[in-house]
Formats: C-alpha cells, structure tokens, sequence
C-alpha cells in the first residue's frame, strides 16, 4: 500500500476514482513513473485514485491467473468491490457514496459490468472502446471464457456480455448483495486465499466544478 496526503481537513470526505483495467496478462500496479503520472493529474484535481490488480491478472501465480476461467465478470469484479472496502477501512476519508470507475478496452468493459452490476457501490462509470459481447472479441482473452466452440457455451459468454447486463432488471438499493471485506488491501495468496493490490489514495478534496 501506498499512500500520499496533501494539506486537508481531517475530516474532508474525499470523492474515489477507481482506474482499472483488470484483465488477463496486464498489471497496473507496478512501482513505474509513467503509470501514475495521470493519476496524479487525478489525485491533484481532487480524487482519491484507486488502482487494484483482480485475481486474473499476472505477476503472482499460475492459479492466481486462471480462477477467471468461465467466471471471468464473477470474479475480477468481486475482487474489485472487495479491495475497495479494505481500502476505505484504512483510509475514513474515502466516500463511497461517490464512487466513480474508468476504464479502456478491457478496463472499458470491466468499468460499464460495475454500474450495470454494482450499482450499490459504483455511481458513474467513464467507459472507453469496452468489449460489449465477448462473442465477436476475437483475441486470447478468449482463453478466459470457454475453450469449445461458442454455439456450446453460449450461456458464459451471455454471461459475460455488457449487452445482457443491460437488460437485466436494475437493482434497487435494498436489494444489493452484502459487501464482504477483506483484512487488507493487498495480500499474497496463503492457503488458498486472493490477495488483492491497492494503491494510491491521493486527493486534495472535491474540485468546485464537480460538486
């Protein structure tokens, strides 16, 4: 974990902005300039910036990377909800009622799967080029869902797909499922367990055009 504060109230509610990607062969969270100088921009403008690698992505173990298969949008954005909650359990300044996610490509479609999916936790999303039906995405993220033919897995790609999530009914705020939170942000796998990266919360306070 990783963590920078600029001069605020102690007790200034700062609104999250989750920047995510999530997907199979790519990590985000590294210790590289380049990666966070954006966020940065982010974090200065006024945002509490949140970065977590889901199980599926790489740089922990083999098992790690291949619990997605067949249950890809189940897991990373279970994952994803989970490692905010540890988050803000550390940080009290961070307001979940204003929790805005981003995304591009993969991050694109993780971004629009946790509003249509979660929007008990995620209240605006920033969505670029997502993948909206797996089924015409020809690439290796394929290995994630079913290896046989598509005509015989049909169920995990509708699953899977943003143009079916769209469909399904909203959830009224009664109805969200309970929100389990883990002990800590980031943790390796012992006995079974994920371990969830989080880093860079960094924020000044809610920018005056944005309230």
């Amino acid at each position: 974990m990783s963590s920078t504060r600029a001069a605020t109230s102690p007790d200034a509610k700062l609104p999250v902005l989750v920047d995510v990607y999530g997907g199979p062969g790519h990590q985000e969270v590294l210790a590289a300039r380049g990666r966070w100088l954006e966020r940065q921009w982010w974090a200065d403008a006024g945002f509490a910036v949140v970065v977590v690698d889901n199980r599926g992505t790489p740089g922990v173990a083999p098992s790690f990377e291949k619990v997605v298969h067949r249950r890809l949008a189940d897991v990373i954005l279970t994952d994803q909800v989970d490692a905010l909650l540890a988050l803000a359990d550390k940080h009290s300044d961070l307001d979940l009622s204003r929790v805005a996610i981003r995304g591009w490509s993969f991050g694109g479609w993780l971004a629009a799967l946790a509003v249509l999916r979660r929007p008990d936790v995620y209240r605006c999303a920033i969505v670029g080029a997502p993948v909206t039906d797996w089924t015409l995405y020809d690439t290796a993220l394929h290995r994630a869902l079913p290896r046989a033919c598509r005509a015989t897995a049909g169920d995990v790609y509708a699953h899977n797909s943003l143009l079916e999530a769209a469909a399904e009914p909203p959830i009224r705020p009664d109805e969200a499922r309970p929100m389990l939170h883990r002990s800590r942000a980031r943790r390796r796998q012992r006995r079974g367990r994920p371990y969830l990266a989080a880093v860079r919360c960094v924020a000044r306070g809610w920018p005056p055009a944005l309230r």
